[in-house]
């Protein structure tokens, strides 16, 4: 076994990346092309695809290295399975995967929460990981691995955001399952639970209060950069966690050590 990391680890591999127009996914996207990696690219919003596509393809990359891209509903069951069918027949092969689409709600009682605010947001966090890992994992070999993007709030549910923490619990459950149903086959399903994360949601001004206590409750006493999830992202689907598998990462300035 070799100590040295391999400067492009995901050299000749094929993952797809959802949400990857902004925040973490994009991040995402940033981190796993400069380690080498084809990228198969989704989001719902096509200018931000866009940019991102643009961005990438600007930036020095390995001979033979791909970034195509995919408006996908991840909510929607055939979108998904025609756009993972889509990348095998192109590349030949899925290897990993990063399922980071996801979506929130404005902060409320559960006792006013109304179908409206509770399907969008269980049909993209929940639904959406569960019609991408179903159709990823009908694709995958031994020696691959998905992550989800769970958050802090599946962990220890967060008060006035309860359909948003129960989504985020979902896809926790998910993921044990995958990585216990999958695992004799090689295939490792691990997740990575976000704490405070400087990402465009939380620019909308009903989640000021709750950012300042987020920050004052956080022991590194600052909020994260979509960066730090990326390269934890990019960890956990590597070789280098090749013994890692059901794992729930917490990445949150330490927020949850104070629940305990």
């Amino acid at each position: 076994m070799s100590l040295g990391r391999e400067p492009y680890p995901f050299l000749g591999r094929t993952i797809t990346v959802t949400g990857a127009g902004s925040g973490i996914g994009r991040a995402t996207a940033q981190v796993l092309h400069a380690l080498g990696a084809n990228l198969a690219l989704s989001d719902v919003n096509a200018g931000a695809l866009s940019e991102i596509k643009d961005l990438l393809e600007k930036t020095p990359a390995q001979k033979g290295q791909r970034v195509v891209t995919a408006i996908v509903d991840v909510a929607k069951e055939l979108e998904v399975a025609k756009w993972i069918d889509g990348i095998v027949a192109d590349f030949g092969q899925l290897d990993h995967a990063a399922n980071v689409a996801g979506t929130t709600h404005d902060p409320g009682p559960l006792s006013e929460r109304t179908s409206q605010q509770f399907d969008p947001v269980v049909n993209v966090n929940f639904r959406g990981v569960f019609n991408c890992m179903r159709s990823q994992l009908q694709h995958l070999k031994a020696g691959s691995s998905i992550v989800n993007v769970s958050s802090d709030a599946g962990l220890l549910a967060t008060v006035n955001m309860g359909i948003y923490s129960a989504t985020k619990s979902a896809v926790n459950a998910l993921t044990s399952a995958g990585a216990r149903e999958f695992g004799k086959r090689g295939i490792r399903v691990n997740a990575v639970a976000p704490g405070l994360i400087l990402t465009p949601a939380l620019q909308n001004p009903s989640f000021e209060p709750f950012f300042a206590e987020s920050i004052e409750a956080t022991p590194l006493g600052r909020p994260g950069q979509p960066i730090e999830v990326a390269k934890a992202i990019s960890f956990l689907l590597s070789d280098d966690a090749s013994y890692v598998s059901g794992a729930i990462l917490r990445i949150d300035g330490g927020f949850l050590s104070l629940s305990h």
